[in-house]
């Protein structure tokens, strides 16, 4: 090592990068980047020290680490949003065995079973678009990827998945990036004021979430979904309520944004990319006029778009580590006490690794197969997303649904700015589509689209 000082970064006041960093994290990321190289630190202030990775090898070499300096990135930051037993701020043994205890819930062997309905709650989702509306995707994204993860997680659908549904979005919506960064505003100084507000919302969230898991407890109410497979074993029964809660809700909560946002974006790109659109349309058409969840989920153009999408426009702009030790990595040697971000980003859009960046090129995964450390939409490590491939497949479903059954014309700008959603990242105005068709697509005999 010849370093032993933090890698260059912006000399401005900390308050001040704090702000740039939550009003505009890509175009701050992206100066940085520019100027300092692939290792910047950015000093966000009361929000910590953020050391930041461009380099793949880099970024395998912090992915790879055993030390024990390495723990969770969000530690402290996100437990007052997730609970102090979500897989977010979980570490060490404690994180392993959530990890283990959850996985056979979302395993793959509920794969048919899931299409099936991310294909229904999509349909229900917008069966209001008739040709000549003009409007935003996002809030029809968001109300299917919440259906989805409702019913998958909890067995609830219809009339009896609204509370649930109404109470997790108001919750996460009312979840801005100042309450998230800044705790002053958490605080609850009455009625009106944005901590007393988002209190509530919080306690509806915990309280309907509570509902149902004391509900799930009784075995002659226990279902096939995720909850009920999990109070089922052993592990599961025997965890408190509060900690159950913490990971129902953080389930939700990802898979809620991630699929709803990253739905949208996929068709913003598409609507701007028309050769990519086609080819899209092609494939999709080809299997016929009223193609089923598991004829979709074979169709790898559809595939590769998805992870386009994930790439150019990745929801979540950096993988976060807590250093609580010193550690020598991408030839420095840090202190304990500031984040190492892995660029989720930055990262793909090296032309080393991704001729033409820019662009919008899903047939790139058609030819190639990317490192963990240079495609990373759901991190990596020890603490990559455990629910990855549930969420894949949830995409392609949804996009693949709305591409066979809507013709659609983009009217977004061309050139958007990415804004923060609470913790994720969007383009600001989302996407507006007009529709100019509507095709027909039967749901498969036996079920019936949920009602929204």
């Amino acid at each position: 090592m010849t370093a032993t000082k933090l890698p260059p970064g912006p000399r401005a006041p900390g308050l001040f990068q704090a702000l740039r960093y939550l009003r505009d994290p890509v175009r701050f990321m992206t100066d940085c980047h520019r100027r300092y190289g692939d290792v910047f630190t950015m000093n966000l202030g009361k929000l910590g020290t953020l050391v930041t990775l461009v380099r793949p090898d880099h970024i395998q070499e912090m992915f790879k680490s055993t030390s024990p300096s390495l723990a969770s990135g969000q530690g402290k930051l996100l437990e007052f949003y997730v609970g102090e037993n979500s897989l977010f701020v979980t570490e060490g043994t404690d994180h392993k065995q959530a990890r283990g205890m959850l996985a056979p819930p979302i395993a793959l062997s509920r794969m048919k079973v899931y299409s099936q309905l991310v294909q229904e709650a999509t349909l229900s989702a917008t069966r209001d678009w008739a040709p000549g509306r003009q409007g935003q995707v996002l809030d029809s994204a968001l109300e299917a990827a919440v259906e989805v993860m409702v019913r998958a997680i909890m067995g609830l659908s219809g009339e009896e998945s609204r509370p649930v549904r109404q109470a997790v979005r108001e919750y996460i919506d009312g979840t801005t990036a100042p309450l998230l960064f800044f705790r002053w505003l958490r605080a609850d100084l009455g009625h009106c004021s944005p901590g007393g507000r988002w209190h509530r919302l919080r306690a509806r969230c915990h309280e309907v979430i509570e509902r149902e898991i004391a509900r799930h407890r009784d075995p002659s109410c226990r279902d096939d979904s995720m909850l009920g497979v999990l109070l089922a074993s052993e592990e599961g029964a025997a965890l408190p309520d509060a900690a159950l809660r913490d990971h129902i809700f953080t389930m939700i909560m990802a898979g809620h944004e991630s699929s709803g946002l990253t739905l949208s974006l996929a068709m913003y790109w598409l609507h701007r990319t028309p050769d990519a659109l086609a080819r899209l349309q092609a494939e999709l058409d080809a299997l016929g006029p009223e193609p089923n969840a598991d004829a979709l989920s074979g169709c790898a153009y559809l595939e590769a778009t998805c992870q386009e999408t994930l790439r150019i426009t990745p929801i979540v702009p950096n993988i976060v580590r807590r250093l609580v030790g010193p550690l020598e990595i991408a030839g420095w040697s840090l202190p304990a006490g500031v984040r190492l971000a892995a660029s989720a980003f930055l990262a793909p859009r090296r032309p080393e690794t991704y001729p033409a960046p820019a662009r919008f090129l899903p047939e790139r995964f058609l030819d190639r197969r990317y490192k963990p450390s240079e495609f990373l939409p759901f991190g990596g490590g020890s603490f990559h997303c455990i629910g990855d491939v549930l969420a894949l497949h949830q995409l392609k479903i949804s996009l693949g649904t709305l591409v066979t059954r809507f013709r659609c014309e983009g009217l977004a700008s061309p050139e958007p700015k990415i804004v923060r959603r609470g913790m994720v990242l969007m383009p600001e105005g989302g996407c507006r589509l007009l529709v100019r068709e509507r095709r027909s697509i039967s749901v498969p005999s036996g079920s019936a689209a949920v009602p929204g």
